[in-house]
């Protein structure tokens, strides 16, 4: 596997991706749209990857901080619900029938969807995320997201679900006495441990940052978010 850093203009670095080769053009394994075949996908073709997201350094230390990967392109429910959007018509075993109607608004609806990894002490381990949870009566659609905020010096522990703006709550998460708070995941009844997802941003965080200490080039070149956005709480949602 091949990691590369990518940058949109000259000593500013927006961008990691992880290739099995080398990359010649960006734009032969990268999408920054979506793209249909014939559904939406994140995928340029057969060399594209989905491992790629943004890169963010918001406390000027020459490390990545704050990380938007790339889950992959999903079509997103739109809200309001039109009256005439299309039913989901589930077979009796399990299996959800795709009618013409139903594809044209996956294709009409689809967005990038990215789950966002923050290191919000600066302590080199991701310890707050954000995740996309699908829909229970379109199971293919996204239908919101979950953030979810590990307890530090300060802060207690916190997990909501919220649809557009992050500081919206349209549910607490409920702590599980045995695993903890759950996050959603793209399976359907397959509840992930919040601890699972830190784990993962924090291995991805420490993969990057390794590889930027290797490189000179990148001192000091991550770019930093827009003024104002000091955590996973007010950085800009999506992408």
């Amino acid at each position: 596997m091949w990691l590369s850093f990518l940058a949109t203009q000259p000593g500013r670095i927006e961008i990691a991706a992880l290739t099995r080769a080398a990359i010649a053009a960006p734009a032969d394994v990268i999408a920054s749209r979506p793209r249909f075949n014939p559904l939406p996908t994140g995928l340029t073709g057969r060399a594209g990857t989905l491992d790629w997201g943004w890169l963010y350094d918001r406390n000027g230390d020459g490390r990545v901080d704050y990380l938007l990967q790339l889950q992959n392109a999903h079509p997103v429910l739109p809200e309001p619900l039109p009256a005439d959007f299309p039913t989901v018509e589930v077979l009796p075993d399990g299996r959800v029938r795709l009618t013409r109607e139903l594809a044209c608004a996956m294709i009409d609806h689809a967005q990038m969807v990215f789950r966002h990894y923050a290191d919000d002490a600066f302590a080199g381990a991701v310890d707050a995320v954000v995740v996309e949870e699908f829909d229970a009566q379109w199971p293919m659609f996204v239908s919101g997201f979950v953030a979810y905020l590990a307890a530090r010096e300060g802060r207690e522990e916190s997990a909501w679900a919220f649809r557009s703006a992050i500081a919206e709550r349209r549910r607490d998460l409920a702590r599980d006495p045995q695993r903890g708070i759950m996050l959603p995941t793209p399976l359907p009844g397959r509840p992930e441990p919040a601890a699972a997802r830190l784990a993962q941003g924090s291995r991805l965080l420490r993969l990057i940052n390794d590889a930027l200490a290797r490189c000179p080039a990148s001192a000091g070149a991550v770019a930093a978010p827009e003024k104002g956005s000091g955590s996973i709480s007010r950085l800009p949602f999506g992408k």
